[in-house]
């Protein structure tokens, strides 16, 4: 789709998900950021941002950002945590939070991706829910999807690979609904390099391709044989 027609189409929807997406998080910031010491009775700590940065594991995935799984560097931190349980941790989410830390740092490198992942992943809920007949609906769905569940509006307000992980899933079946099979392999190599259970996407991918082409595949026509080969090439980025 051309930049112009994109614009024409969905402007106005993206702005109201950029709003959707960015307005909540903020709103959950702005307590510490000013370092309120009660919000609706409740009292809040007094490290300002930190206290956001420093929930979930942001702390463990920046670890990781910085020292790429050197062991002697991991070691070098003050977590009581042994170098291997960085594995955990996968590398997409840490390469994104190194490759913008020269302009921001670490810290805010991490809670930017955040954001933008979650704008992304709005965006991408929004686009599948057409893609497969739901115009009408797919703005209110995803304006409810932008504060619910309660755990979604949370890890996608503090430093966390879930909104990118769920981006990379989202993507990929909104590229398989159009028959766009490399996008579909390289939304799901993110998924994998973001969090493990992203090899699941690959085995329901893999399935959902050659399911549908079983009986072809009996009667070994060679039609069935290119078509197959064509699609699930694309799913080699996963593993």
């Amino acid at each position: 789709m051309k930049i112009d027609q994109f614009f024409k189409n969905y402007a106005r929807d993206f702005s109201l998900i950029l709003l959707a997406s960015i307005v909540p998080t903020i709103l959950i910031w702005l307590p510490f950021f000013f370092q309120l010491p009660l919000f609706w009775g409740i009292q809040l700590p007094q490290e300002g941002m930190a206290t956001i940065i420093k929930n979930f594991d942001g702390p463990y995935y920046i670890v990781v950002a910085k020292s790429l799984y050197n062991q002697e560097i991991l070691n070098s931190f003050q977590f009581p945590l042994q170098g291997t349980y960085y594995a955990a941790h996968f590398p997409g989410f840490p390469l994104l939070i190194r490759a913008v830390s020269p302009l921001l740092g670490y810290p805010w490198s991490m809670m930017v991706i955040t954001l933008i992942s979650s704008v992304s992943a709005l965006w991408f809920f929004y686009l599948l829910l057409r893609q497969i007949g739901l115009e009408k609906q797919a703005r209110v769905l995803t304006l409810i999807f932008s504060i619910l569940p309660a755990r979604w509006l949370i890890v996608r307000s503090v430093g966390s690979p879930e909104p990118l992980f769920i981006t990379a899933i989202l993507a990929s079946y909104y590229f398989l609904a159009r028959s766009n099979w490399w996008a579909v392999g390289l939304a799901g190599a993110l998924a994998i390099l973001t969090k493990s259970p992203g090899v699941l996407l690959f085995a329901a991918l893999f399935a959902g391709i050659i399911i549908p082409h079983l009986n072809g595949l009996m009667i070994h026509t060679v039609s069935t044989v290119r078509t197959l080969f064509s699609r699930l090439l694309p799913l080699i980025l996963m593993p």
